[in-house]
């Protein structure tokens, strides 16, 4: 309860995480379900593969189960040398910034070609 930020850091797919080698795949809504309303008021980051590659109206219903105050992620297959490098950037400004909207657009402004490139994607509650 202390922590703003879920950090789930995983392969990935459109709607599922995978563990370990890929061998088990959990489906987001899985996810939500064992997160219930656990996330209320925070950001969940999937640094994942084009895990949030999916409708804008499951991931609405990601947060609203969830009470999550954004959910944020890659849309494209990435290289996770790049993608662990711009995690931190991520990370970092979702750490400094109290509202998940200014953490985007500084992102946005400042990593805008990582952003385009790795398909760095905010879903707002």
């Amino acid at each position: 309860r202390h922590y703003r930020v879920g950090h789930f850091a995983f392969h990935g797919s459109p709607g599922v995480i995978g563990v370990g080698d890929g061998d088990v795949a959990v489906r987001l809504f899985q996810l939500e379900r064992w997160i219930n309303e656990g996330a209320k008021g925070r950001v969940i980051f999937f640094d994942s593969c084009s895990t949030i590659d999916i409708s804008d109206k499951k991931i609405q219903v990601f947060l609203d189960s969830t009470k999550a105050k954004a959910v944020v992620g890659f849309t494209k297959e990435v290289d996770w040398l790049e993608s662990a490098a711009f995690e931190l950037l991520v990370l970092d400004a979702l750490a400094y910034f109290e509202s998940p909207k200014k953490a985007e657009l500084y992102l946005k402004e400042k990593y805008e070609e990582f952003v385009d490139r790795l398909g760095l994607t905010f879903h707002h509650a």
